[in-house]
């Protein structure tokens, strides 16, 4: 069936909403795997001349070279459809016979080959990605993403091209590489595995195979720092070149035998994965002017899954998904902006060492050294002031609980305007740095919101650290109120001038008003000042 809807006499707006609805739909729909079918087709009208073919497929049966197969095919059956004559499709190799030459293969010395060189690659320690992260990695692996696409300009190919070409390599190996070197700038690690595709129909005689062959490969690349990037680039064109030739690898198989420690939060042995797409090219259904394209996934296996897409022999997009349990989508433009940066100082200057490629480009440089700052930060709600929306929204909702004690958001509002009031009459305002001497409690999260509502940056500091420590900490900070209580009072270095005990204290501050103070601040102020045990310099 070829379900058909048409939104051509739609009003604009209410066209565009449905048709994300639609696509959406397709992308969210499961697939029967036990009853079928596998492949669901849908058409679109947006206009007299506009159709939107969608043609969506469970990767179980087919992969992004098939993708091109299909396509193509469907180009020459609508061609033949529309002139009389006949297709003339070649025979297709069956799936079943390539499953056969499969399992021939596991038999063959060429399988026994690739074993041993993948074997002999993660032999000794094998490293784990260490991906800084927006949020905490759930204890159990998810796979909820969204995906983000970065058109490159004409003359950024060019000059990765020639960039390419100047280290005989590949224009794939040679991107690859600036992915590699952006994960050691990002994660420190200067040993990292890289996951990468190749397409099983590539090995074998009949190309025009649709189901799914592909095969993930697991490259381990060592982008050091004091390494030049053309130094870099010809390592990761020997691994890839070798990666080709020891393909004939069952990936689940290589896992028992290293005998991993599985971690239930992480895809085993690689967490991203890089790619080159050719699958834009060579779209032609008759009279037509058709284009291809694809329907962003909302999952994902890796942590960040780069793909490159040729759209034409000049034109690439880089299409970026990401797992959104770990990520927030500024961070990955953010990092999408950085890989650029680092390619386009490697195209000028391919002697230049790994750790000293730039990274931030001229507007982030001049964020940074506070030559400007960005308007989108001057704009964007406080973190109390979020808080205070909630509060509005539901303000007999259970905001936190400790042990048997809660408390809801108005109650939670009410506490923190009182101590915001009474931090103010000790003089705290923007930019004031307040200690945070509590234990985790309710305490703690009412003085967090307090200090923030006055206007003021917290300084956590944890009381179960040595006195020495915690006088320290505040001395250096030059602290000058600390929020705390009685049972802590004898940590606060005699340097304090005033310490709010939110016990010993509790009258005076229920005496306070209720209400949020006025304490102008934006979202360019401190909010706070973290002092780490160190590990972290």
């Amino acid at each position: 069936e070829v379900p058909f809807e048409d939104l051509s006499g739609l009003p604009p707006v209410q066209r565009d909403d449905r048709f994300i609805e639609l696509k959406d739909a397709e992308v969210e729909t499961a697939f029967d795997l036990e009853n079928g079918p596998l492949v669901r087709t849908r058409l679109i009208r947006l206009g007299p001349d506009d159709h939107f073919f969608v043609l969506t497929v469970h990767h179980i049966a087919c992969d992004g070279w098939s993708s091109g197969v299909l396509l193509r095919d469907l180009g020459a059956l609508y061609a033949a459809a529309c002139t009389g004559r006949p297709a003339d499709l070649p025979a297709p190799m069956q799936l079943s016979e390539f499953v056969q030459r499969s399992a021939e293969n596991r038999r063959s010395q060429e399988r026994a080959d690739a074993q041993a060189y993948w074997l002999n690659e993660y032999s000794g320690e094998v490293p784990v990605l260490e991906l800084p992260t927006d949020r905490p990695r759930p204890a159990r692996k998810t796979f909820g993403a969204r995906r983000i696409t970065l058109p490159l300009d004409d003359a950024f190919v060019a000059r990765m091209k020639r960039l390419a070409a100047a280290q005989g390599a590949t224009l794939f190996t040679t991107l690859l590489s600036g992915f590699g070197a952006m994960l050691n700038r990002i994660t420190g690690q200067d040993d990292v595995v890289v996951g990468f595709s190749l397409a099983g129909q590539s090995s074998i005689t009949d190309r025009d195979l649709v189901g799914h062959c592909v095969t993930f490969l697991p490259l381990r690349l060592q982008p050091k720092p004091g390494l030049p990037f053309g130094e870099f680039v010809h390592s990761v064109r020997g691994k890839v070149l070798d990666a080709i030739e020891y393909q004939n690898l069952a990936f689940g198989g290589l896992i028992q035998k290293l005998k991993l420690r599985r971690d239930p939060s992480r895809v085993p042995l690689m967490s991203v994965a890089f790619n080159l797409d050719p699958s834009g090219r060579g779209l032609s259904f008759h009279d037509l002017q058709a284009e291809a394209g694809s329907v962003p996934r909302h999952y994902e296996n890796f942590d960040i899954f780069f793909n490159v897409v040729e759209l034409s022999a000049d034109k690439l997009e880089i299409q970026c998904t990401f797992n959104l349990d770990l990520f927030d989508e500024a961070t990955m433009w953010r990092r999408l902006s950085q890989y650029t940066v680092m390619m386009d100082g490697a195209a000028s200057v391919a002697t230049r060492a790994i750790g000293e490629l730039p990274v931030l480009s001229e507007e982030d440089r001049r964020v940074l050294s506070g030559e400007r700052r960005p308007s989108v930060l001057d704009k964007s709600p406080v973190i109390h002031e979020l808080f205070e929306r909630q509060v509005a929204r539901a303000p007999d909702a259970l905001a936190v609980t400790s042990g048997a004690d809660s408390l809801t958001y108005r109650e939670l509002d009410i506490r923190a305007n009182q101590l915001a009031h009474a931090l103010k009459g000790a003089g705290v305002a923007a930019e004031s740095l307040v200690g945070l001497l509590l234990d985790r409690s309710l305490d703690m999260v009412v003085g967090v919101l307090g200090i923030l509502k006055a206007g003021g940056a917290y300084v956590p500091v944890d009381s179960t650290n040595p006195s020495q420590r915690v006088a320290s900490i505040l001395e250096d900070a030059g602290v000058q109120v600390v929020v705390t209580r009685t049972s802590l009072r004898a940590l606060v270095p005699t340097t304090v001038a005033r310490a709010i005990l939110l016990d010993a204290d509790a009258e005076t501050l229920r005496a306070q008003p209720d209400v949020p103070p006025d304490a102008p601040v934006a979202s360019s102020n401190a909010a706070y000042v973290i002092y780490t045990s160190g590990s972290t310099g």
